[in-house]
């Protein structure tokens, strides 16, 4: 790229800026006119009485949100009880059912023969784009009973 060119693209992001610049104290002016106007018939005393207040009441909500973030930093995080709706059936697979890894097998096996399939690629864009995390938590589960297969083997 030639410096001529270089130069003229430098200007005309430089006459953005300069209009982006004036935009902005033209609107902040407005706004600076505007608040003075509401503002005329208070006493200086009162505005400072304000200003004392908003500076307060803020100031405390700031020191309370980071007194709360680091007084639960070191805390032990409590893990949530899930209960199971009577209405759910919960099928007991300790009694010769079909285990969990068995099934991330299978989830495994039908994703492989669909990225084999002719329009598979395409199907699986779709599942990234309407599941995004779907496959990468099926391979986080697979790895967890892979670590614990190898545990047991040992």
């Amino acid at each position: 790229m030639s410096r001529s060119v270089f130069k003229n693209k430098l200007s005309i992001v430089g006459s953005l800026l300069d209009r982006l610049k004036i935009g902005l104290e033209k609107r902040q002016r407005q706004i600076s006119d505007w608040l003075n106007k509401k503002c005329e018939h208070f006493s200086p005393r009162q505005l400072t009485v304000g200003l004392v207040i908003f500076c307060l009441v803020f100031g405390c909500s700031i020191f309370f949100t980071i007194w709360n973030s680091l007084e639960r930093y070191g805390a032990k995080k409590s893990s949530m009880v899930m209960t199971i709706p009577k209405h759910i059936i919960v099928k007991d697979t300790t009694d010769g059912g079909i285990s969990e890894h068995v099934i991330l097998q299978k989830i495994q096996r039908q994703l492989n023969s669909v990225m084999t399939s002719e329009n598979g690629p395409q199907a699986l864009d779709s599942l990234r784009k309407f599941r995004p995390g779907l496959l990468d938590s099926i391979r986080a589960m697979q790895h967890i009973y892979q670590s614990k297969f190898s545990e047991h083997e040992k």
